[in-house]
């Protein structure tokens, strides 16, 4: 799926629409939150084709990860964008592989509308 499809899609939910700052490339984050708390990220840099995305959802100073792997960021830009931006990092401890290529979409608005 790509970055497109995944912004509209996100942005089709009223309640996600508000909160959502968009889809990016790992090394294309903003700085900070700037009013947005739900991203979608790219574990690639721009330059790259695009090998797996990740979302993040931010609030009352914790970041909550998702991947579909059960992985967490070690280090990198995406790790950077979540330290600048909260003080607590937690994350899927169990892989939802089955539920590609969505999972992603889920997250951010299950995260905005139930945390």
């Amino acid at each position: 799926m790509n970055s497109q499809s995944l912004c509209n899609l996100a942005c089709s939910d009223s309640i996600l629409r508000s909160k959502f700052g968009g889809v990016y490339a790992s090394d294309e984050l903003p700085r900070t939150l700037t009013g947005y708390s739900c991203f979608i990220v790219n574990l690639d840099s721009r330059a790259k084709p695009g090998s797996h995305w990740v979302a993040l959802a931010f609030r009352n100073n914790t970041c909550f990860y998702f991947c579909s792997f059960a992985s967490v960021p070690k280090k990198g830009k995406i790790l950077n964008f979540i330290k600048q931006n909260s003080q607590k990092l937690m994350w899927n401890k169990f892989a939802t592989k089955a539920l590609r290529p969505l999972p992603a979409v889920n997250f951010v608005f299950i995260s905005y509308t139930n945390l």
